[in-house]
């Protein structure tokens, strides 16, 4: 049984953040707000239910109905993630998630945009390169958050030459996965892993 002192309404006005994710996929369904009282309601019925921005309950009674299968708070007791298994539409809209759009998507389309307001070919090449060089001495010095930040921004000058050139990140990724042995690399302590 969940213990209700974990969790510390004090920070967010009376509320804890909610995290409902689906207890078979780990697909994440929403993100709310619940008070204590919601809470409470969750424990007793054994289903989701969290406040809405007008000060009502969004739960069983409204349609959604999310069987809690556990729940478990983080270090500070301010964010609640609740494992569930839903049996109807989770999201306001009647969607099954709120996140509907595959994460994909959301990548290509603003390096799509990208892609299209960038100049000449040879511009973006040149950028391509100019980030390539960053990122093989950023990588040579060590420091895991400057050379963390250089390789995110070489991936994206990447992605935008190849989006430029009618290529997209799933065609990325479907190769990545195709590819044996997979990349290995050393960790922080010096071992290998792959």
């Amino acid at each position: 049984m969940f213990d209700l002192s974990q969790l510390d309404f004090s920070q967010n006005a009376g509320f804890v953040t909610v995290v409902a994710q689906n207890a078979t996929t780990g697909d994440v369904l929403m993100v709310a707000r619940a008070d204590r009282e919601s809470i409470v309601q969750t424990l007793a019925t054994g289903h989701l239910q969290c406040d809405t921005r007008l000060g009502g309950r969004w739960g069983p009674n409204t349609g959604s109905r999310q069987r809690v299968v556990s729940l478990e708070c983080d270090c500070d007791g301010d964010v609640l993630l609740a494992r569930v298994s839903p049996t109807g539409p989770v999201c306001h809209t009647g969607a099954p998630s709120c996140f509907a759009h595959p994460a994909s998507d959301e990548i290509d389309t603003p390096i799509d945009r990208r892609a299209s307001d960038v100049g000449a070919v040879r511009a973006r090449l040149r950028e391509l390169g100019e980030e390539a060089a960053h990122a093989i001495t950023t990588c040579a010095t060590e420091d895991l958050a400057a050379a963390s930040e250089e390789v995110a921004h070489l991936v994206h000058r990447a992605l935008v030459a190849l989006c430029a050139a009618g290529g997209t990140l799933s065609d990325v990724q479907g190769l990545l996965g195709r590819r044996t042995p997979p990349i290995s690399g050393p960790t922080r302590n010096g071992a290998q892993t792959t």
